[in-house]
């Protein structure tokens, strides 16, 4: 079964229709297409809330993973014809104070993280963080720390960074695979046993292989 992942720069109600039509709407039977939204906080009011709905009526098919940092929501989204993205400045125009909360406290209860099965993990974020300073902020996400809050220089460890260390780091996990997407149009892959791999992609499918591997279906 396929698992579509989406990160479009701006998604409108008509947009999720397009994808609904093409590759189906989500229901609550077994074989519902499923759905992973990498970048929740660029939609217009309407489709987010629509979203929403759909994600409290159909769990299993629609998720979310929150993006690296939501201490704004995506000041730097254009406004488009197609719709108003989600952001503190276009809530406050049109609706009040307290939705503008009320949605940022919602998008920050979105996962970090998503296990796609025993072997291969799913995140958002900086693709040149190295391991230890990817473990770092997804432990600091799982425990519900504000990484906005914490004023820090990043500086990248090119040894931390290497094939060798991200092998040994997925060992440690129990982990044959990592896949990392920026939310703005790149992926990463890294493995036990194979090069870390970089593809410039914003939509994407995901499909298990017999062998117990994710397969990226272009």
């Amino acid at each position: 079964q396929h698992l579509h992942l989406r990160s479009n720069a701006l998604e409108t109600v008509s947009t999720l229709r397009e994808l609904f039509d093409l590759n189906g709407w989500p229901t609550g039977q077994l074989e519902s297409p499923r759905y992973v939204f990498l970048r929740p906080n660029a939609f217009a009011l309407d489709a987010f809330l629509l979203l929403l709905g759909l994600a409290s009526s159909y769990p299993h098919s629609i998720l979310f993973l929150r993006e690296a940092d939501l201490a704004d929501l995506a000041p730097e989204t254009p406004t488009e014809a197609s719709g108003l993205p989600v952001t503190k400045q276009s809530l406050q125009r049109q609706w009040s104070r307290a939705l503008t909360v009320t949605i940022g406290a919602t998008m920050r209860t979105f996962p970090a993280a998503l296990l796609l099965n025993s072997r291969t993990m799913l995140a958002t974020g900086d693709l040149n963080l190295s391991s230890s300073d990817f473990e770092r902020k997804l432990r600091d996400a799982l425990a519900g720390r504000d990484p906005s809050s914490v004023e820090e220089e990043f500086v990248p460890n090119k040894e931390d960074q290497a094939t060798e260390a991200w092998s040994a780091w997925l060992q440690r996990q129990g982990l044959s695979r990592l896949l990392r997407h920026d939310s703005r149009g790149a992926l990463r892959s890294d493995g036990v046993t194979t090069k870390a791999a970089r593809l410039e992609i914003q939509n994407f499918r995901l499909k298990g292989m017999a062998d117990g591997q994710v397969d990226v279906d272009l």
